[in-house]
């Protein structure tokens, strides 16, 4: 047997002595509404590490960087910078650039970079798990302080997902007051169970009935992208609906900018 891949597998922490995740690579702002740039990391070595953040912003941005941090072993942190801008700015690059050091003194450098942009007006919009109106089997779970809605599985599921515009399965609805028209992109945050878990019916006002979902990694909280929904003036109910049982979901994100990804959720 080779003795190479043991070495490299006893190398590897050494490398990389955090596993490095950027949840969105993409950031928009407006004179009134930061951008978010968030990093995750999560030790892979038996020791504390120094984390220092460097920032290089483009022309225009202006932030803050967080104070050094020690990354404890086995755990897992997340680096969120805010970044604001007076006037609207085309797309350019921001690089966060993270200084890893160890008892040895040693340093480690790993970087992120981020597409970020500033228009001149963006409206946004957080409707929480905890805010909807429920219908069973879904229900309302709260883990670590954070709610969200559970969609079980029945002993008897059978892989089959529900029909459109039925009333079988749980729904959740969250109800939504505009003082003007306005065209809203909306976001679902999700939890995949499997392949025959993630996706949702979703409607609006009681028309007829789309699929949300279908899209993104099972296994961790993630964000899945629906329509762009052109509402009038006034009252509008948004209902997601049980397509694929075991899925979860968290709370519902609507921005007026139809490429404005949602700042980092759960994790």
């Amino acid at each position: 047997m080779s003795w190479f891949p043991q070495v490299l597998a006893q190398l590897a922490p050494l490398r990389h002595p955090v596993v490095m995740t950027v949840p969105a690579s993409r950031a928009v702002a407006a004179p009134d509404t930061p951008a978010v740039l968030a990093i995750d990391l999560r030790s892979t070595v038996d020791y504390p590490q120094q984390i220092k953040t460097k920032l290089t912003l483009p022309d225009g941005f202006t932030g803050d960087t967080p104070p050094p941090f020690t990354l404890q072993p086995g755990t897992a942190q997340r680096v969120s910078i805010s970044l604001v801008t007076k006037q609207p700015m085309a797309a350019a690059s921001a690089t966060v650039e993270l200084e890893l050091t160890g008892p040895d003194g040693k340093a480690v450098h790993r970087e992120a970079t981020f597409t970020v942009r500033a228009v001149n007006a963006l409206e946004r919009r957080l409707m929480g798990a905890g805010e909807a109106e429920l219908h069973a089997p879904m229900r309302l779970v709260t883990d670590n302080g954070q709610a969200f809605i559970d969609d079980p599985r029945p002993e008897d599921f059978g892989g089959k997902p529900l029909t459109a515009d039925g009333t079988d399965g749980g729904w959740a609805t969250w109800s939504l007051v505009l003082a003007e028209k306005q065209e809203l992109t909306l976001w679902a945050e999700v939890k995949w169970l499997d392949q025959k878990g993630n996706s949702f019916h979703l409607s609006i006002d009681g028309q007829p009935e789309t699929i949300i979902g279908n899209d993104g990694e099972v296994g961790p909280w993630t964000w899945v992208r629906g329509p762009a929904l052109p509402l009038a003036k006034g009252s509008h109910r948004i209902r997601i609906r049980t397509r694929e049982e075991g899925a979860q979901l968290g709370d519902l994100w609507l921005t007026t900018l139809p490429d404005d990804a949602p700042p980092p959720g759960r994790k």
